[in-house]
């Protein structure tokens, strides 16, 4: 019998002990600062949990001549010991069975006999090619919200865009949460993804929509409303074949924090639809539209207290992470748009530096967020265990990553805007000051992101980071005095802010930035070198 310490030593050079190298090893768990994993050993299965759940329980692991053997065998491994029993054992086994830890209250969910509907996912696992595909529905659902308000520059445009973005981002975690539990590309979880893709399409599609209904066609907002709804009842038909939950409270508080906030946004559709253009419909439909979200949002406060839990720490920070660059090529996208929309006027020298001191801001948007931040959130969520885990995950990326989002996709709206007024004919150039909405959103979204990476930081180590906050100080204080001064030289001042941002992060903060890179890089490498052992053993 193995003791919690044994892996450490064998880990240490102790052979008789280290585990075969065509299988997940141990010895890297182990040498972490943190335990990560209690493997099963067969020639048939790899099954991977948290060796602090399985030691606490009072388990112990036996040692077998091919390596570490837990009493917790895979499916696989069950129903071929059950077919050295005889076929009518055989045909009593489900492929997906339930694995239960005392004191656990998740276990995966029996889906049928003789048919594997899904494959769950592990410590491992990461973002599949599908999901990535899935991701780009909402690169157009992105560039349609802005066009939601860069053809009506408002208050209220901009309260519906923020609307429908919240929405947007409450499918897109949803997605991502079911990812993380399931392998999005084995299985029937195609289909599924296929289906939600379409139902994501069809929110895109009527982003514009959403609050008014165009004559001699489907009323706008109820097929809105319809695909949000049915967005969220295959989500949650392919969360309940994944796992079950014993406790009917529990089962309430994964249920109500979606469909709940998905019905009350179909009734705001429907009494839409009933009241037609009166001048209450609209305020009742964005009142219940602000209800539903804040329902959703509040109460995805609690999902911690429903036993929900995290399988791969690697895969939600990528999958996160993607979904940021999806924001950052719309911009790009948006930046393409309006710089192209000419309407047959000549390109200028003005038109050309604008775009490139636009594609430097967005590059530091990118710099700020994924050369040190992304990479450490990842290695410090790597290293957490107990209760504080699942709180932390909820709130630096289901929580804070929507103004992270958000930002990004108001500095669209007002880049789209900054240079449709350029290569505007009737504007002389020198002329061009932005002023009201335009500047507000160019700035504001700036502000909000780098106000956003300030709440990160602070949330996943506890310390308050200066430059950003400064950055985003100065960037609020400077409004007066942009809008006064043409677009160009408003864009100038701004790209020297991020410049200096970027600066002052690869000088004061060089010794991090190096310890983050070369953590990573290292495990980049190891990853590397056991994949080209499986590839060298297997192909």
């Amino acid at each position: 019998m193995l003791s919690r310490s044994e892996p450490a030593e064998a880990c240490r050079g102790d052979a008789s002990v280290v585990p075969p190298r065509n299988h997940v090893s141990m010895c890297r768990a182990a040498c972490l600062p943190w335990p990560i994993a209690a493997v099963t050993v067969r020639s048939d299965a790899i099954v991977l949990d948290r060796i602090d759940e399985i030691l606490a329980a009072g388990v112990t692991l036996d040692r077998a001549d091919n390596g570490w053997v837990s009493p917790f065998l895979s499916p696989f491994a069950r129903r071929r010991h059950r077919m050295a029993a005889g076929p009518r054992a055989a045909r009593r086994t489900s492929f997906i069975e339930p694995v239960e830890l005392p004191g656990r209250t998740w276990k995966t969910a029996r889906v049928g006999r003789g048919l594997q509907l899904i494959s769950l996912g592990g410590p491992g696992t990461r973002v599949t090619r599908l999901e990535l595909f899935y991701d780009l529905v909402f690169v157009f659902a992105f560039l349609n919200v802005t066009t939601l308000t860069s053809e009506r520059p408002t208050a209220g445009a901009l309260l519906e865009m923020f609307l429908v973005l919240a929405v947007l981002w409450w499918c897109w975690t949803g997605f991502a949460a079911l990812g993380n539990l399931v392998r999005a590309d084995q299985r029937i979880m195609p289909v599924v993804g296929l289906v939600v893709m379409a139902a994501v399409f069809v929110l895109a599609l009527t982003t514009e929509v959403a609050f008014y209904d165009e004559p001699g066609g489907l009323v706008g907002p109820l097929v809105f409303a319809t695909a949000y709804f049915v967005t969220w009842v295959v989500n949650m038909v392919a969360f309940w074949l994944t796992v079950s939950v014993p406790s009917p409270r529990e089962a309430a508080l994964l249920t109500l924090p979606t469909m709940g906030g998905a019905t009350t946004i179909l009734i705001a559709a429907l009494l839409r639809y009933r009241l037609g253009d009166a001048p209450v419909a609209l305020a009742l439909q964005m009142g219940l539209w602000i209800l539903a979200l804040t329902f959703e949002y509040l109460v995805g406060l609690l999902l911690v207290r429903a036993g929900w839990e995290m399988r791969s720490a690697g895969h939600l920070a990528e999958r996160h992470g993607l979904i940021v660059l999806v924001a950052l090529g719309e911009s790009v996208i948006a930046l393409g748009i309006g710089a192209a929309e000419r309407g047959g006027r000549p390109i200028t020298w003005w038109a050309i530096y604008a775009a490139c001191m636009t594609l430097s801001i967005i590059f530091a948007l990118w710099w700020l967020y994924f050369d040190t931040l992304a990479l450490a959130m990842e290695q410090r969520l790597h290293g957490v265990r107990g209760p504080e885990r699942l709180p932390l995950v909820r709130d630096v990326y289901t929580y804070l990553h929507l103004p992270l989002i958000a930002g990004i996709i108001v500095f669209a709206l007002g880049v789209k805007r900054l240079l449709a007024r350029l290569t505007d004919p009737a504007v002389p150039p020198g002329h061009d000051a932005l002023a009201g909405l335009d500047i507000f959103t160019l700035t504001g979204g700036l502000v909000l992101y780098l106000l956003a990476l300030v709440a990160m930081e602070l949330r996943m180590f506890g310390r308050l980071p200066l430059r950003p906050l400064v950055g985003a100080v100065v960037l609020a204080l400077s409004v007066a005095a942009l809008w006064r001064y043409p677009a160009l030289a408003a864009l100038t001042v701004i790209g020297l802010i991020f410049a200096a941002l970027v600066l002052a992060q690869l000088t004061w903060d060089r010794d991090l930035r190096k310890r983050v890179r070369d953590l990573a890089l290292e495990e980049q490498a190891a990853m590397e070198e056991e994949a080209n052992v499986f590839r060298r053993r297997r192909l």
